[in-house]
Order: C-alpha cells, then sequence, then structure tokens
C-alpha cells in the first residue's frame, strides 16, 4: 500500500461521523405554549387597561407599536412561513396552491398590523357612506364581502387536510373573522354613542378591545396549530445535521 493511500485510510478512519440533531417539539405543546401567551396578553389588557389602572404601554392590545402588535405580526409571518414549507413539502396538486395563497395572505396580514391600512381604509369608506361609527372605521360591508371568500377559501384548503388540521383551520379561520369583523362592528356601534356617555364608551371600547384583539390572535394560533398538524400527518420534521463539509 503506497503511502497516500495509508494516509488516505487513517483519515478515513480519524474522521469523526456527522452528527445528526433532531429537533422534535410536539405540536400539542407548540400550541399550549402560544394559547398560554394569547391568554396572558388578553388578562393583562383585561385585568390593568379596561379599568385603566395602568401598565397600558405593556397590556394595552389596542397600541398600534405595542407588544401586541409584535406578537401578532410574529405569529402571521411564522404561521405564512409553515404554509411555505407545506407548499415545498407536500405533492404538487390544488392544495399546495392554496398553501402558497395563505401564506401570501399571512404575509399581507401581518405587515397590515404594523401600518394600520384597514383603519385608514375603513374611516374613508365609512365616512363617505355615512355609516354608523365612521369614526372608529365602522364598515359592516367589508366584513360582508369579504365572509364568502374567507369561508369557500378556508373549506377548498382544509377539505383535503388531515382531520385534526381540517378542523383547526375551520375553527381559527372561523373565529378570526368573528374577532375582526363582528366585534368591531360592535365597537362602531359603541363608539357612535360617545357624545352620550364618553367614560362608558370607551370603558366598553376597551372591553371590546380585549375580545376583539384577543380572539384575533387565538384565530391566528389555531391557523398555526393547523399547519403544524399538517405538517406532522405529512411526516415533516426538522433535523439539524453539523458536517464540516
Amino acid at each position: 500500500m503506497t503511502s497516500s493511500s495509508v494516509h488516505e485510510v487513517r483519515d478515513a478512519v480519524s474522521a469523526p461521523p456527522e452528527v445528526a440533531v433532531a429537533l422534535r417539539v410536539p405540536t400539542v405543546l407548540v400550541r399550549r405554549v402560544l394559547l398560554g401567551l394569547v391568554l396572558l396578553m388578553t388578562l393583562g389588557h383585561l385585568v390593568f387597561v379596561v379599568p385603566e389602572l395602568g401598565g397600558g404601554h405593556l397590556f394595552d392590545l389596542d397600541r398600534e407599536s405595542g407588544p401586541g402588535t409584535w406578537v401578532s405580526t410574529t405569529l402571521f409571518t411564522i404561521t405564512a412561513l409553515v404554509a411555505v414549507w407545506l407548499t415545498a413539502r407536500v405533492h404538487p396538486d390544488r392544495r399546495s396552491l392554496g398553501f402558497v395563497l395563505l401564506a401570501l395572505l399571512l404575509l399581507a396580514l401581518g405587515a397590515e398590523e404594523v401600518m394600520a391600512f384597514h383603519e385608514t381604509a375603513s374611516v374613508e369608506l365609512a365616512g363617505a357612506a355615512d355609516l354608523a361609527g365612521a369614526d372608529s372605521g365602522g364598515t359592516p360591508l367589508m366584513g360582508l364581502v369579504l365572509l364568502p371568500w374567507l369561508g369557500v377559501g378556508a373549506w377548498l384548503l382544509a377539505r383535503r387536510c388531515a382531520p385534526k388540521a381540517r378542523l383547526l383551520l375551520l375553527l381559527g379561520t372561523g373565529l378570526w373573522f368573528v374577532a375582526t369583523f363582528v366585534t368591531e362592528e360592535l365597537d362602531a356601534w359603541n363608539l357612535d354613542g360617545i357624545e352620550s356617555d364618553p367614560e362608558q364608551v370607551l370603558a366598553i371600547h376597551r372591553l371590546i378591545t380585549a375580545l376583539q384583539e384577543g380572539g384575533e390572535l387565538l384565530g391566528v394560533v389555531l391557523l398555526l396549530s393547523a399547519l403544524l398538524e399538517e405538517l406532522a400527518a405529512l411526516g415533516g420534521r426538522t433535523c439539524l445535521v453539523a458536517s464540516r463539509r
């Protein structure tokens, strides 16, 4: 055996094997942690903000630049990334397109949380149509127009998912719609009477905000849980492989 061959054999023998570290996180654990976070934030708003005890900079879910917005935007972004991951993971069929569209929608909603586009558009539309609660952005037509598209889209995507993922997807979509539009119209109706009793109206507004923002966060958590369940049903896993090459 030549000297070069001996060195090659020694290198092959002495070289440590590649190390694979599998990171397994149960979907139920992710769901429980995120649900706990949403519950904590919502309770913080109810305990400190609704009765005006202070701590608004930490617990006020109505602040567009506060922790609530950061958490919401982060959840939208993570859920969108999981949807993209599913698009690459599933076989090329109609379901892949649905996950792509869902990812784009989630990214748009996450960006909207920061830019607050819908509040500005709602005020303009409500003012132009002379709707109740125009100052707060009361626009019942927005919800009525989006509901059929949201319902049909959620069903088309959910019907080919695993049973548990399907249930979570439909629950998350329904809850998100109720929290986003139904409570917003209730708040618009409430704020329409602000001149008669400003203190009571604003207190009710803070209470409705807790239901609205907390419901939206909970809906997104259920959507993320649904996508993780679908990924688990398809055999998806996360692995970190350490290699010198």
